[in-house]
């Protein structure tokens, strides 16, 4: 009787350890993972890329281009593979004349939200995209 006793008592430690650690892991992860944001302006013939963090207030400044130095979009996608879950998640690359690269942190499970993005970024005359901790956290734009 006292074994069984013993036996629940060190089991419920254990779950509870188990669920105060995994909840700490997952605290500390949403820290320090970056958003991004995207301010793109036709006037201003200008595109700010800002990354923030929940640890710091204000964003810093990341990228900066001009929208006359798009030389094109591409939508590239990678295969997530998890236990119980499998998934394609869609990133923006922005192309600029210079042969540079920019690729979004911003991504989407759909192919079609990726392209809006392309889509709002070259023709809109004001686009902002805000980032969130839980959208990157589920690549869900």
């Amino acid at each position: 009787m006292f074994e069984e006793w013993f036996e629940r008592k060190i089991r419920r430690r254990f779950s509870l350890r188990a669920v105060g650690i995994t909840l700490g892991i997952t605290f500390i992860i949403l820290l320090f993972m970056p958003a991004q944001d995207i301010e793109c302006s036709k006037a201003k013939n200008s595109c700010s890329i800002y990354t923030r963090t929940i640890l710091s207030l204000n964003p810093t400044l990341t990228k900066q281009f001009r929208i006359s130095d798009i030389d094109g979009f591409r939508i590239g996608s990678h295969r997530h593979h998890h236990r119980y879950n499998r998934y394609t998640s869609y990133i923006v690359n922005i192309y600029l004349k210079s042969g540079e690269k920019v690729s979004l942190a911003n991504q989407t499970r759909s192919y079609e939200r990726a392209q809006e993005i392309c889509n709002h970024i070259a023709n809109e005359d004001n686009y902002s995209l805000k980032g969130s901790f839980w959208k990157s956290l589920t690549d869900n734009y």
